[in-house]
């Protein structure tokens, strides 16, 4: 029985987390894109995937907040100025 490389063990898990990563900040543009949410609504997804995006890269807060936080807004910006 062949033992898994360390390095390439350590790989495909970031792989799956970056994957998982991804989707989850899709799911959330998506849905604050599509669904009818209020303010408070939808700054609560917000921050809701914060947490769950720092459960899968839990040093990467500032890269949340420099990337996906202000994507997430100028949805909603774009979107509640439009209604």
């Amino acid at each position: 029985m062949k033992m898994d490389d360390p390095l390439e063990v350590e790989r495909r898990d970031e792989d799956r987390r970056i994957e998982q990563l991804r989707r989850l900040v899709d799911a959330t543009a998506e849905r604050l894109k599509a669904e009818e949410l209020d303010w408070d609504e939808a700054r609560q997804w917000i921050v809701q995937t914060r947490k769950q995006v720092l459960e899968l890269f839990p040093d990467k807060a500032e890269v949340f907040d420099l990337i996906y936080k202000p994507r997430f807004y100028r949805i909603l910006d774009e979107r509640l100025h439009r209604m």
